[in-house]
Parts: C-alpha cells; structure tokens; sequence
C-alpha cells in the first residue's frame, strides 16, 4: 500500500489511537492520576492532528515529500508532526468549528434537499439570528471568547505541560510532580481533546468537498509561513551575518 491509499488508511489508525489516549485519559482522571492523564489528552489531540493531515494527504490537499517541501503545495513529515504545528492547525481548526456552528445549526433542522425560495429566505433568517448571537458570545466576556482564549492557552502550553505530566523534575530546587497539574488544566485539556476528536471524526469519514479542501489548504499554508516566521526570528545572528566593521580612520600622522 502507498500513496494516499496508504495515508486514508493512516488516517484511520491514528484516529482511533487518538480516541484511545483519550479513554485512558478518563480512566487515568477517574483514578486520580491528574499528570498522566493530562499528558495523554495532550496524545489524544496531536494523534487527531496527524490523522487530520493524513486525510489531507489522502485527499491530494497536498503532497509529503522528502527533499526541498515548498511550503505551498508540498509539505516534509518533519514540518508536518513538529507538535507547533499540530497544536497551531488544531487551534485553526477548532475556532473554524465555532465560526461555522451558526451554519451547521441552522442545516441541521432539516433534511430536504431542494428547498423553495420562501424556505430559502426563513433560513437565511435563521442564519443571520444564529450569527447574531455568536458575535455577542465572540465578545470579550462572552462565552465563546472565554473558549477560545481557554483553547490558545491550553494549546501553547500543552507540550511543556504533556512532559511534566509524564515525568518528576526539578525546578529551583523545588520537586515537580505529575499531579502537580491542576484539576483545572486538567478539564481543560479534556475538553480539547473532545473537541478536536468530534471534528477531527467527522472529517476523516468523509469526502472532502472541493471549498473545504480549499480552505485546509489555505490553512496548512498560513500556519507554515507563521512558523518560518517565528523560526526566523528566533535564531541567533551568526558572526557571518553581522555587519562589517568599517574601515579604520586613516592615521593623523600620515
């Protein structure tokens, strides 16, 4: 198997290995085991981000390739899984979710498939209330706001988070524990992970249409540029980089 007959099976796997870290990460909450069962949610969402990826690729979205990825239309596995930006693309993909929720609510009261025009308009009236009240729960203060800031937060740390979870460390002379995590972060990271699996589901068990393989791969490609960006800025200038000293006043003696 090869090609994207492999990465639609690959899609499959990961998905259910997702859903997997996330039943231990219930077990594991149940049992008291705060850090484990944090670091496994954090597992759960960066296994749906590479089953989200694999599906794209099996949907020829874009292409995985081992030399010279452009970054547009060809990406390498090494760009893919670095957990930045897994963790940025699922943060894209949840807030996606929530600015389409109006849509998907308002679709889900029927099940016809030709509408008349008077059914038409009711609709679009629906629509416009539904987008109403998400821009007042998108306000600062609102609760859907509140998510999202909860989801950027959770997401930016959950990597550094994910390894204390796992292992005792040292800081400052003080002792980490894995249950040092908190039962908030904890339920925060639980609820990510549910988020991320519900779409993620969705998505690998269908067919892609053509406006959203448009905008996931419009996604892929601003989330790539973001982090050559930050990349860029991060290094440290190297002596080859740094301007040339100017040449030596001449001598007043001469």
């Amino acid at each position: 198997m090869r090609g994207r007959k492999l990465y639609l099976r690959l899609a499959g796997a990961c998905l259910e290995n997702a859903v997997d870290h996330f039943k231990d990460a219930e077990a594991l909450r149940k049992r008291g085991s705060r850090g484990h069962a944090y670091s496994h949610a954090v597992l759960s969402i960066e296994e749906a981000a590479k089953a989200y990826l694999f599906k794209l690729a099996g949907e020829g979205v874009y292409r995985i390739v081992s030399k010279s990825p452009n970054g547009i239309s060809t990406y390498s596995e090494k760009q893919l899984f670095d957990h930045r930006f897994k963790h940025s693309l699922v943060a894209r993909l949840v807030v996606q979710g929530l600015l389409f929720a109006p849509v998907h609510r308002v679709l889900s009261k029927t099940r016809a498939k030709s509408f008349s025009r008077q059914r038409v308009e009711a609709m679009l009236g629906d629509l416009l209330h539904e987008q109403e009240l998400q821009q007042i729960r998108m306000r600062t203060g609102g609760h859907a706001a509140k998510a999202v800031a909860s989801l950027f937060t959770a997401l930016e740390k959950a990597n550094d988070r994910k390894n204390l979870g796992l292992y005792v460390d040292q800081r400052g002379g003080k002792v980490l524990l894995p249950n040092d995590c908190s039962r908030k972060t904890l339920r925060e990271g639980l609820e990510v992970a549910g988020s991320v699996l519900d779409m993620v589901s969705e998505i690998v068990g269908t067919k892609l249409s053509r406006e959203t393989k448009e905008r996931a791969a419009r996604a892929l490609r601003e989330v790539a540029a973001a982090l050559k960006l930050a990349s860029a800025k991060a290094k440290p200038v190297t002596s080859s980089k740094l301007p040339k000293p100017a040449d030596p006043l001449p001598s007043s003696r001469a």
